[in-house]
Formats: C-alpha cells, sequence, structure tokens
C-alpha cells in the first residue's frame, strides 16, 4: 500500500471537509440513509409503499441516469409484491455472512430481479441490478457488516493507493479482496487521530439522525467516494494498474517473501551458533580433561571464548584449540557421552561459522529494495 498517497488523501479529506459537508454537497447524507434504512421492514402491511420510501430516500446513492436498479424494484413490486418481499426477505436474513454465503445471496437475489425484468421490461437494461447495486442494498441495511461499492471511484482509489490486488470487472466483483482493501483502508483510518476526530464531529450539535457507523464502514464508501468526486487526486501522480503492472507486483512480492524466509533463515543460524558458542564456553571448562585425536588426553589450562589452551601430557606442551574446528571436525572427543551428543548436533553450525554472519548480512542486503513489498 501507498501510504504517503494515502495519507494525502486523508489531509485532503479533513482540509475540505466543511466543502464535502456543507449545504451543498452534504455528504453525510450517507450516514443518514443508512440510519433511515434501519427501518426497512420486510413484513410491513403495505410493502410497496414502505420500498418506494426507501428508494426515494436512498435518492442517487444507488440509482442514476444511466441505471435505475432500485426504481426498477419498486415497479417489480408494484405489480409482484410478494415476490419483491421474500427477494428482500432472502437478502436480509441474516446480517453476518461469510463471503461464500454472501456472494450466493446476491447471486439468488439477482437471477430473480432479473426474471421479472425480462418478464416486465424485456427491453429495459436500466432496470438491471448487479453485484453492484445488491451490495448497497446490504450495506445500507446492515453497514457495520457490509461494505458500499462504486466501481469507479475504487478502481481509481486502489490505483492511487497502489492496492494490487485483482476483485475483477466494474460490477461482478470478489467480495473477498475488494473487503481486504477496505480493510486495510479502515486500519489506516483508525490511526489517524485527525481524520478520526474530523469524522466524529459531524455528529455533534446536529438533529439529523445518523447512523454510528461504528465500525466506519460508511465513512470508507465516503473516503473513496470523495477521492474521485472532489479531485483529491489532482496533484498526486500514480499509473492505473493494469495487468503487466499487477503481474510485475506479484513477482516482486513473491521475492519479497523469498528473500524474507532466507533473512529468517539466516537470523536462525546465526542463533544457533551463538547458542553453540554459549554452551561450549559453559561446558568445556577450567581442569576439564578432553580428549585430542592426535595428541593423546590433555587438560583444559585456559577458556577464553571459543579458544581453549589444553595441556597435553604425553607431549607435555600446551595447544590452543580453537573449539568450533576442533570439535566440528572431530579432532577433540569430550568426556560426557551427553555433551559429546549435544555437541554433535552442533557441528552442522559450527562448520559454517566464518560463513555465517556474511550470510546474515548479505541476506538483510537483498531483502532492502523488496521491503516494501512486504507490507
Amino acid at each position: 500500500m501507498n501510504r504517503t498517497n494515502l495519507q494525502s488523501i486523508f489531509k485532503k479529506y479533513i482540509d475540505n471537509f466543511e466543502i464535502l459537508n456543507n449545504e451543498k454537497n452534504d455528504e453525510t447524507y450517507k450516514w443518514e440513509i443508512a440510519q433511515e434504512f434501519q427501518k426497512f421492514d420486510v413484513d410491513a402491511e403495505d410493502f410497496v409503499e414502505m420500498l418506494t420510501h426507501m428508494w426515494k430516500v436512498s435518492e442517487n446513492l444507488i440509482d442514476s441516469s444511466q441505471q435505475l436498479p432500485f426504481y426498477a424494484l419498486v415497479e417489480f413490486a408494484r405489480r409482484e409484491p410478494e415476490t419483491v418481499r421474500e427477494m428482500f426477505r432472502k437478502l436480509f436474513a441474516e446480517e453476518h455472512l461469510g463471503d461464500i454465503e454472501k456472494q450466493a445471496v446476491i447471486d439468488e437475489f439477482i437471477a430473480s430481479s432479473e426474471e421479472l425484468r425480462k418478464k416486465y421490461y424485456p427491453d429495459s437494461r436500466l432496470y438491471t441490478n448487479n453485484q453492484r447495486s445488491v451490495m448497497m442494498y446490504l450495506f445500507l441495511r446492515y453497514p457495520n457488516s457490509n461494505y458500499g461499492y462504486k466501481a469507479s471511484q475504487a478502481k481509481s482509489f486502489a490505483d492511487c493507493i497502489e492496492f494490487y490486488e485483482d476483485w475483477g470487472p466494474m460490477t461482478d466483483f470478489r467480495l473477498d479482496i475488494f473487503s481486504r482493501m477496505c480493510e486495510q483502508l479502515i486500519e489506516e483510518i483508525k490511526k489517524n487521530d485527525a481524520l478520526m476526530e474530523t469524522h466524529m464531529s459531524r455528529f455533534e450539535n446536529t438533529t439529523r439522525k445518523l447512523h454510528p457507523d461504528e465500525n466506519l464502514h460508511i465513512l470508507t464508501l465516503d473516503i473513496i467516494y470523495s477521492s474521485q468526486a472532489y479531485n483529491f487526486y489532482g496533484d498526486m501522480t500514480f499509473d492505473p494498474i493494469n495487468a503487466k503492472s499487477r503481474k510485475l507486483y506479484f513477482e516482486r512480492v513473491a521475492k519479497a517473501k523469498e528473500l524474507a524466509e532466507a533473512v529468517e533463515k539466516a537470523k536462525a543460524d546465526a542463533a544457533l551458533l551463538d547458542e553453540a558458542k554459549a554452551y561450549i564456553v559453559a561446558s568445556l571448562t577450567k581442569g576439564l580433561t578432553v580428549k585430542h585425536r592426535v595428541f593423546g588426553e590433555g587438560v583444559i589450562e585456559e577458556c577464553a571464548g571459543t579458544i581453549i589452551a589444553v595441556h597435553f601430557a604425553r607431549t607435555d606442551e600446551t595447544k590452543k584449540l580453537g573449539l568450533t574446528v576442533a570439535i566440528g571436525n572431530g579432532l577433540i572427543s569430550l568426556p560426557s557421552e551427553e555433551m559429546a551428543q549435544k555437541i554433535k548436533e552442533y557441528i552442522p553450525v559450527l562448520n559454517r561459522e566464518t560463513q555465517i554472519p556474511g550470510n546474515l548480512s548479505r541476506a538483510v542486503d537483498e531483502l532492502q529494495p523488496y521491503l516494501e513489498y512486504l507490507d
């Protein structure tokens, strides 16, 4: 994620907050609509009247001059109110659904709407419901567990913050991937105290009935929408994400993971080497008898880190030995079987003592250019 761009968007949202919510623009209406949608009653005695009210309340949040999916449902309900009632009953039956279950519910709603369209308005594409519109019904009814989706705004926002995962075509998109972008956005929103304070100010000194938006899903939609609608991108430079750039990005992500794993392995080797040295130093103490493959038995006279001075009686001379080399190459045998077995476990790392620090340093250096892809 390009956090520099994202923080720039946050600042512009804060700086333009009064403009966004003045009498002319009034973007706070999204919170008002969501609150009113809590009155959506699938069991309403006059279902058509209730649905018509909800359509009017939603203004242009769902319908537009090019598409009238919500108005279409009102028209269908005037002809078959119980059919449309049942469609919404199934759609709103469960607030908390996994992506697979939610997709199935959305698909069923779309299929039922298409049956009615083909039956009553076969030549009108204006009356087509798709995943975007159905997601908006869910979002307004259950804003704490769903996200509002406006295709072009969401795509521009993803390009700007460099969210490379592909959720698919404009209206037929993958819920899990779009949700993941929104969740990442919310994490960053919560860290920005100024943004949170600005957002919360909309609830102060007002008699308007606004949805509390506990999970910040409405704010997420508002930031994504406002970024394009109010040209927050004007002085920002970024390229649209396409198939080529997405492929390159994920290649770099894979490389970053590979290099990060190499760093972790090098760190583990370095830690094991330190552990081996510590064990050797603690175990091979002054006065301990060891046996050298060439010089026979000897007594340790001095220990200095991993260097020991051993006096060999047979030759009556003292020799300094590097423990990691002597033990790693089996030149010294130890008096305790338990100690010998433990040292044996360390031999592979001891034999690479001179290589391990360089391996770790090199692995860390190679990872540096790819750190941003470990986001």
